[in-house]
């Protein structure tokens, strides 16, 4: 059960702080974006992730239809 719970979550932790990683030099490159503080920023890329696990599959699903009709 612990390696299970370790193959998930070691993926999920990595792939949440590259993503608070860019959104932390996205807002040092870019004068709109700006966090006040770290749990901020760590919030954001949760719900950016979050974000992102529910619409991928979506899209997925929506264009599948026209990726059948020009065949990939």
């Amino acid at each position: 059960m612990a390696d299970m719970l370790a193959d998930y979550l070691i993926p999920f932790l990595l792939h949440w702080a590259i993503t608070a990683l860019s959104l932390w030099a996205a807002s040092r490159l870019f004068h709109g974006l700006k966090f006040d503080n770290a749990k901020s920023l760590v919030i954001s890329a949760l719900l950016l992730g979050f974000a992102n696990a529910i619409v991928k599959p979506l899209l997925i699903v929506l264009t599948f239809p026209l990726t059948l009709v020009t065949y990939g």
